[in-house]
């Protein structure tokens, strides 16, 4: 057997010689624009960020403190800006199905454009609906209705009266409504002088009296389909009359928005269903709903607010018109509701409500149409996000949903907004065991995160490397503001950089052990006076 042979302190450690640096202190020194030792990490994220396929999400893996987020922030950053800006998302009012908001994509900008052109809209609906039908046309058209119900039943009240008359039978007004009594000479005939005539008499005109009463009935009987035809006059000419005057609005804004065919349908939608309406945009309706009395008279249940027109509004959900190039979003704390967003609620009279502009976006909804940077660790930890993000890339769609529902833990009526489309790339972060553990227990993780980004803790002690290693300090130090560094503290960092990983030949690219001593070499230098760290 080979001897086993101690090794002396010469060959453990292999010192730098301050003098093999051109430079004297790191303020001559440019900065490096990137992270060191880490080309075959690089190559990977570059190869990510290409591949457009399903699928080929990254997954970045080794120690925290390698620069892993910085790197790949910078890469992506500079893809991104050269990508185009992606469309906006806004979510309106369902008139079909309420609890069903439905979801439009817009170009980048518009959707800001038309939550605005919606406000002013309803502002001048509120103003030249009212005045419309305030006109004298339009009060002398509904009497003009109105008139034609009392013409129609006065007339066939004279009808039956002058029928009455002919059989010497007066139709006449009692505490308990209409009624028929005989005549005799144009007077009526008083009940005990009735009941002195002959049978015959009396019968002929109990008969008479049958036939009118029968008559009365049917008459009455057709009171209320003819106030139901005038009432659905006076809508026609209600609706007409709204018809007229909000027309010209819509089609300002149809023409703004022509190019966009989902704008113009749910203009459309909005344009009927103000004209069906329209009494919630009159001022004496308004009035009435604030006067409980004058709704009881109407036949109405009391309203606890007056109409807010909400169902009008527009809920931007996402808006790129600042945005340059792709979206690329680090979400810190990637909960359930971060991610995929969540409907909120608001307290009205003890009871928790909610409407389609309560609907607030996640990250996924932010970076769509680009990327997406997460810590695996803390996706982990959150109760439904590793699962939600999962399903939201597996259907490439984002659906909101409450988590209550989801799991029946309640069963309350709550909205169902319709999902958004889904085009991001997702880079997660974390420790090397996470994404093993995730590979060999998960059947779902090698399917949606194919690219692994393996950042490397070392890299070999060369020459060029101790270079870099210098730039790096240099880059260090501008960056924190601290004092530069000579050339022979860089060699002695260097030379902690390889004690770090255990092998004189070899030094590590754990950033932040690194910028943690920088820090501390700066703070004694500053306490004992000096210029420069020696």
């Amino acid at each position: 057997m080979t001897p086993v042979e101690p090794l002396n302190p010469e060959q453990l450690f292999q010192h730098t010689d301050p003098d093999r640096f051109s430079f004297e202190t790191t303020a001559e020194l440019d900065e490096i624009d990137h992270v060191i030792g880490q080309e075959r990490a690089i190559e990977a994220v570059q190869f990510g960020v290409g591949i457009q396929q399903k699928g080929y999400n990254m997954y970045a893996l080794g120690p925290h403190g390698l620069g892993k987020y910085a790197t790949i922030h910078d890469i992506i950053e500079e893809k991104a800006a050269g990508e185009s800006v992606p469309a906006d998302w806004v979510y309106v009012h369902n008139f079909d199905q309420e609890h069903k908001p439905e979801a439009m994509s817009l170009p980048a900008g518009r959707g800001l454009e038309l939550c605005e052109d919606m406000r002013k809209l309803v502002e001048e609906l509120q103003a030249v609906i009212p005045a419309a039908f305030e006109t004298e046309e339009y009060h002398a058209q509904r009497q003009a209705v109105e008139e034609e119900l009392r013409e129609r039943q006065e007339q066939a009240f004279e009808e039956l009266k002058e029928r009455a008359q002919e059989k010497d039978i007066a139709l006449v007004q009692t505490p308990n409504g209409l009624a028929f009594a005989p005549m005799r000479e144009g007077e009526v005939v008083p009940p005990k002088d009735f009941l002195s005539l002959p049978d015959d008499e009396q019968k002929r005109v109990q008969a008479e009296v049958e036939e009118l009463q029968e008559e009365l009935q049917r008459i009455m009987r057709q009171m209320p389909q003819w106030q139901k035809e005038i009432r659905e006059r006076l809508k026609e000419l209600q609706q007409e009359v709204a018809t007229f005057t909000v027309e010209p609005l819509f089609e300002d804004l149809k023409e703004k928005y022509e190019d966009l065919d989902e704008v113009l349908d749910y203009l459309e939608s909005v344009q009927n269903h103000v004209i069906e309406n329209v009494d919630n945009f009159l001022q004496q309706q308004q009035q009435e709903d604030g006067n409980p009395l004058a709704m009881m008279m109407r036949g109405r249940r009391p309203q606890a607010q007056p109409p807010s027109f909400t169902e009008y509004e527009v809920n931007l959900l996402v808006d790129n018109s600042e945005t340059e190039g792709a979206p690329v979003i680090h979400q810190e704390l990637p909960t359930y509701q971060n991610l995929v967003g969540r409907t909120e609620h608001m307290s009205q009279m003890g009871a928790l409500i909610t409407n389609f502009t309560l609907i607030k976006p996640g990250a996924l909804h932010q970076a769509n149409g680009g990327y997406l940077l997460l810590d695996a660790r803390k996706l982990l930890l959150q109760p439904y996000a590793w699962e939600s993000l999962k399903r939201a890339l597996r259907s490439q769609e984002v659906t909101i949903e409450s988590l209550g529902q989801m799991y029946s833990l309640i069963s309350t009526v709550s909205l169902e907004p319709e999902p958004i489309p889904l085009n991001v790339k997702v880079i997660l972060l974390g420790e090397r065991l996470l994404y093993y553990l995730l590979y060999q227990y998960d059947p779902e993780f090698g399917e949606l995160f194919k690219v692994m980004v393996d950042f490397e803790d070392e890299m070999e002690r060369n020459d060029d490397n101790d270079e870099a290693y210098a730039r790096l300090i240099a880059s260090m130090a501008k960056q924190n503001e601290l004092l530069p560094f000579d050339r022979g503290a860089v060699a002695r960092v260097i030379e902690y950089g390889a004690r770090v990983v255990s092998d004189k030949e070899r030094i590590t690219t754990h950033m932040q052990s690194v910028s943690d001593l920088l820090q501390e070499a700066n703070h004694w230098a500053r306490e004992a006076g000096r210029e420069v760290v020696q």
